[in-house]
């Protein structure tokens, strides 16, 4: 996909880039690793009330590296321990076993600069709600390959942990999943602890002069060059002024708000030029995770409202192409959203194939184009040149790479209406629905993961993504 820029249709209904680099592309766990295992501390939120609960993580994490070198842990895995308060829901909707999926906050920071990664597994099989005064569940939940660590210069990358969420899923005796059959945890750290979990040694690379090679798709990059943000040390609780809790689909139980970044690309098939769109922010209103077919099947929904100053529009971009192929041409667009879109979510935990998960994202939008040049000359548009009809798109993932929570990539095609209102000197709407109008364009969507507007304010603010092509 070319990555020149006209007409920025990507981004719908926002619902991350999920954060694994190729696994050619990290570096294998070499007897040169620091065995990490560490349990932590944390306040969890549940429906009855905050609870502790303690998370153990095993890794095997490099202890050197060197500059653009990405390096990512190997064999990492948790395990979440609930005590009685923290069982409460979970019996009191008649669990006997529970499964779970967990997303963990890494913070990696190098010389004053701070990004984070997300390790995110699901234990697919229940595990068995114990009985006792004092009982414990133990759900060891493996992780998926995190994503990889690039460090900008030379000198120490620490790794720590942060925020936890945990999707727990409770199913009876007789093997059905209970009523409500998920529920959606966010938790902090607990205070007073040492959340380090790694520190990695970043040599210079062999020969001086050398530039570093650009990092893998999904990396996490810290050290100087790298996009800064403030040094996590503990749960962020920054809510950008965009974030606005909206209410979730009815006729199912809801419990959390949340707000994601969103970016992505779009193909316009007849200019054979690809199209950014910046970062922006949806609003997203879940429902929780019921049952549904078939058994053990859970689905979730949510509404999606994009929002920028209070107006449900998405940032303006710039974009510029060749029309018949020598022509440079500019205009900045800016999407709106009509009404809310629609997120459905469908994961099986017990199909190891995954073959009936699925996520389905809808919206429409309008598109406006204005302030255009040709060859350098402004061509004007009008205050009003927009399509005649919303753009509908539909998007799809597949669960757990894309979930609500951790976001992900969802891709598509969308077809792009006729424009109107173009021009005020003389009529353009035929000269931009030709250059512009028709099938057959690829979207591809990538959500961050989620900033949660209730409780502990978990993952705020809302990961930037890094577009996927």
């Amino acid at each position: 996909m070319r990555r020149t820029v006209l007409l920025a249709l990507p981004v719908v209904a926002g619902v991350a880039l999920a954060a694994f680099g190729p696994a050619t592309q990290v570096r294998a766990a070499a007897p040169d690793v620091s065995h990490v295992d560490r349990t932590l501390g944390y306040r969890c939120q549940f429906p009855s009330g905050e609870a502790p609960v303690d998370l153990r993580i095993t890794a095997d994490v490099p202890v050197t590296a060197a500059v653009g070198e990405p390096v990512a842990p190997a064999t990492a895995g948790v395990t979440v321990s609930l005590t009685g308060p923290a069982l409460t829901d979970l019996t009191g909707a008649g669990a006997a076993s529970a499964s779970a999926v967990v997303r963990l906050e890494a913070a990696v920071t190098q010389q004053g600069t701070a990004a984070t990664a997300t390790w995110s597994g699901a234990r697919t099989d229940p595990v068995p709600v114990p009985a006792g005064e004092n009982p414990v569940l133990a759900l060891d939940v493996p992780l998926e390959t995190p994503p990889p660590v690039v460090a900008g210069a030379a000198g120490e990358v620490s790794v720590a942990a942060g925020g936890l969420t945990v999707v727990l899923t409770g199913y009876a005796a007789d093997g059905t999943v209970t009523e409500p059959p998920s529920i959606e945890v966010s938790c902090a750290l607990a205070p007073d602890q040492d959340t380090g979990l790694a520190v990695i040694t970043v040599s210079d690379v062999d020969t001086p002069g050398t530039p570093a090679p650009p990092a893998p798709p999904g990396a996490v990059v810290v050290g100087p060059g790298a996009a800064k943000r403030p040094a996590v040390a503990s749960p962020r609780v920054e809510i950008p002024p965009d974030c606005h809790a909206i209410d979730p689909p009815p006729d199912h139980a809801a419990i959390a708000r949340y707000c994601a970044n969103v970016t992505g690309y779009a193909n316009v098939a007849k200019l054979g030029a690809a199209v950014l769109q910046p970062l922006g922010i949806v609003n997203i209103g879940p429902t929780n995770f019921y049952a549904c077919n078939p058994a053990p099947t859970r689905c979730q929904q949510a509404n999606l409202l994009a929002n920028r100053g209070g107006q449900p529009v998405l940032p303006e971009s710039t974009s510029s192409f060749l029309p018949f192929g020598f022509v440079p041409t500019q205009a900045k667009m800016q999407l709106t959203q009509v009404g809310l879109g629609f997120a459905d979510i469908k994961l099986n935990l017990t199909d190891p194939t995954g073959v009936t998960n699925s996520a389905t994202v809808t919206g429409n939008f309008t598109a406006r184009l204005y302030e255009a040049t040709v060859n350098g000359v402004p061509l004007d548009l009008g205050p009003n040149c927009h399509t005649a009809v919303p753009i509908e798109i539909e998007l799809h993932g597949k669960p757990p790479t894309y979930l609500l929570t951790g976001g992900g990539p969802l891709n598509g095609t969308a077809t792009i209406p006729p424009f109107t209102g173009c021009g005020v000197t003389e009529d353009l709407d035929p000269l931009i629905t030709g250059l512009v109008s028709g099938g057959g364009n690829f979207v591809k969507l990538t959500q961050g993961s989620i900033c949660t507007l209730t409780g502990s304010n978990n993952g705020c603010p809302p990961e930037e993504p890094i577009p996927e092509t």
